[in-house]
């Protein structure tokens, strides 16, 4: 039986791609980042990018293991330092910025912070939180796919081991995603009992202190 609620979404999906058919598609994608030639040899973590599959577009958010690794390291730092967050006292002792809005309103745009010493302690007790996790954990990042209907298209987040430093990158990248979507190949089959483990993450550390945080 079918979920009504999904159809809906698909229904959605479908109708929102007849109304973007304007968006510039280069060799059938939407690219979203720039690709400088000097950062060809750089180890990359994330990216993302759309193409159309049959009447539909499908849009990408892939990661490589070491990101959903380093991922996982910030989140459990994140966790032992919890308590010690300055996050609410540094919104409360934060400066609004305005833009004018019509004659006589305006909007907060956004805050300029102002950081405290709670604010210090917790920076560096997040660090010191880090290094431990990074030295003690035993967490193994392995390839995934997970996939949902979202009102502007099919979402797909994947996490599997290439490099993407070039739009020929992208296009292999797309490639891999489309076969997966056609139930061409699996994830089993293109990397084989993969696993990223700690010593992957220290042999790339040097490396991965000089990944571009962002790709734009």
């Amino acid at each position: 039986m079918k979920n009504s609620y999904q159809e809906h979404i698909k229904r959605l999906a479908k109708l929102n791609h007849r109304h973007q058919r304007g968006k510039n598609y280069i060799n059938g994608m939407l690219i979203r980042h720039l690709y400088p030639a000097e950062k060809a040899t750089q180890l990359s973590g994330w990216d993302d990018v759309s193409f159309i599959l049959n009447d539909y577009r499908v849009n990408v958010a892939w990661i490589h293991p070491r990101q959903d690794y380093l991922d996982h390291l910030q989140s459990e730092a994140s966790k032992r330092v919890a308590h010690l967050s300055p996050i609410g006292d540094i919104f409360n002792k934060s400066t609004a910025n305005y833009v004018k809005v019509g004659q006589s309103r305006k909007k907060v745009v956004s805050h300029t912070m102002s950081f405290t010493k709670e604010s210090e302690l917790w920076s560096k007790a997040y660090d010191l939180a880090l290094q431990e996790v990074s030295e003690t954990t035993q967490y193994c990042a392995t390839p995934f796919i997970r996939k949902e209907w979202l009102a502007n298209g099919y979402f797909v987040n994947l996490c599997a081991p290439i490099e993407v430093r070039s739009i020929h990158d992208l296009t292999i990248l797309v490639s891999l995603v489309k076969r997966l979507l056609k139930r061409e190949t699996t994830l089993e089959q293109e990397f084989p009992h993969y696993t990223y483990t700690k010593e992957q993450w220290v042999a790339e550390e040097s490396s991965l202190n000089k990944m571009p945080k962002s790709q734009c």
